[in-house]
This record gives structure tokens, sequence and C-alpha cells, in this order.
């Protein structure tokens, strides 16, 4: 399942006129039937408005944006933002987790999990940069483009956008490997 798929400019249009959700929304609801939860509408509203942002900063005209893809093989995963283009020539797909989290507590459980509000609750979780590492990972596995020449690059990362950083704390915690926190953008 791809719940939106189109050109950025489409998508900043749509972003503009208050009316992605709704549109994602329409197409949730044609493949299963229902309506996406409200929880899932507010953040579709919420973080694609700061994807716009992101678009239109770097100024991505004329380039594919595809929102909420299902990992196959794994009905429960939805891999929130892809883009494609092209950097130097050479095609690129740009992946991006959205996550809201404003507060995370570090934990030292083994696998790198952090404790957040999440899902209507607190909730113990993996650290984004180990989800965006998994979504990357598969995708570069099973997803047969990756293995043709000339090579598509692959570049992925999480967007906690409503996450104000903290050295040494919370998702840059010390227990956590430099990597994971190398993967995180944040709101500031």
């Amino acid at each position: 399942m791809l719940i939106y798929q189109g050109t950025t400019d489409e998508f900043v249009r749509l972003n503009r006129m208050n009316r992605i959700a709704d549109v994602m929304d329409e197409t949730f609801f044609s493949f299963t039937g229902r309506h996406a939860g409200q929880s899932e509408y507010n953040s579709w509203q919420n973080s694609l408005t700061r994807v716009r942002d992101l678009v239109e900063v770097a100024e991505l005209k004329e380039n594919y944006i595809a929102l909420e893809y299902s990992v196959p093989y794994n009905n429960q995963s939805r891999i929130d933002c892809l883009l494609f283009g092209k950097s130097n020539g050479q095609e690129v797909v740009f992946l991006v987790e959205l996550k809201q989290w404003s507060k995370v507590e570090a934990t030292e459980i083994e696998g790198n999990y952090v404790e957040t509000f999440t899902g209507g609750g607190h909730r113990t979780v993996l650290h984004p940069s180990q989800q965006v590492k998994g979504y990357h990972n598969y995708l570069l596995d099973f997803v047969e483009e990756f293995e043709k020449e000339p090579t598509m690059s692959l570049v992925s990362c999480a967007y906690c956008h409503n996450y104000s950083r903290t050295d040494h704390a919370g998702l840059f915690d010390r227990i956590y490997p430099t990597g994971s926190s190398a993967a995180i953008h944040t709101g500031t």
C-alpha cells in the first residue's frame, strides 16, 4: 500500500490548501474500507507541513514524493516519506521517518530503545535511528532498483521536528552508538 504519491509541486500545493491529510485519508479508506484514526490523521497534518517546509527550502521542484509506503512482507510497518530526485546526475532516494516526539528518555534496554509518549501513552520504542536503519537496509536488500546499474543512492534519516536537541541526553544520550545520533535531525 502506498497512501500518497505525486510530484513535490503537487504535494506543496495540497499542503498549502490544507488538503494533504484529507487526500491521504481518502486513499487509506479506498485500501482498507475505513478511515485513518484521528491520531494518524493529525500526525499527517502536523508532520507533513514540516516536510513541505523542507521541500520548499531545498527548492525540490519537479521531484517525486511517496508517503506511507507499506514495507512489503511486514504489514505493520510503513515508511513515512520517500523523496525521489537526482543529485549531480545520480538518482537518489531520500527516506525520512517523521517523529513528533518532544521528550525522550534514554533507556539501558539492549537494542537501542527509548521511552517517549506515543500512541496515546508512554511507551518503550526503538530509537528512531534504529527504525530508519531497519527501513534503509530492508529497501537495499529487497528493492531490485538499488541493485541495477547505474546505481541509485539511498539516504535515510529520522526527522524529529518537535524535539529540541540536548547533547548527551534523550535521543543523543551517550549510551547510543555515535551512528544513532548522526541519523537524527531535529527541529532546532
